[in-house]
């Protein structure tokens, strides 16, 4: 199981980073479910190859492994987690451009049913 750290007001980022990790970590609890209950549905394809949500989900976990034991955003794991399977499935996905386009597009569309508001990252305190 996932565990995220929340995304804190004084960290320095902007309003537009922020509300982009809350999308990802929204995204991210979305697959997490979805792969409990439907594990075999398809949450997207990668050059025709379905890719389900139990299998996504496996490999966001294990990036998110590695990348906390490197400092890194838990949010760097559903990216590298899409972005390797985008990689694998389509050779012409190996340019950084074409890539890091394809792998927004994929994340956007999993996240296209979730609202994320920026009011939502305000703290209290």
């Amino acid at each position: 199981m996932l565990v995220f750290n929340d995304i804190h007001s004084d960290d320095g980022r902007g309003e537009w980073e922020k509300v982009m990790d809350r999308q990802a970590l929204a995204v991210m609890a979305d697959v997490e479910t979805r792969a409990g209950t439907t594990p075999w549905l398809t949450a997207f394809r990668a050059s025709g190859d379905a890719v389900g949500y139990g299998e996504l989900a496996e490999s966001i976990d294990r990036y998110h492994a590695i990348g906390r034991e490197h400092g890194l955003a838990p949010t760097a794991a559903l990216y590298a987690a899409v972005s390797s399977r985008l990689v694998l499935a389509e050779p012409a996905y190996r340019q950084s451009d074409a890539l890091a386009a394809a792998t927004g597009q994929v994340i956007a569309w999993l996240g296209r049913n979730l609202q994320v508001e920026p009011s939502s990252l305000s703290e209290a305190g």
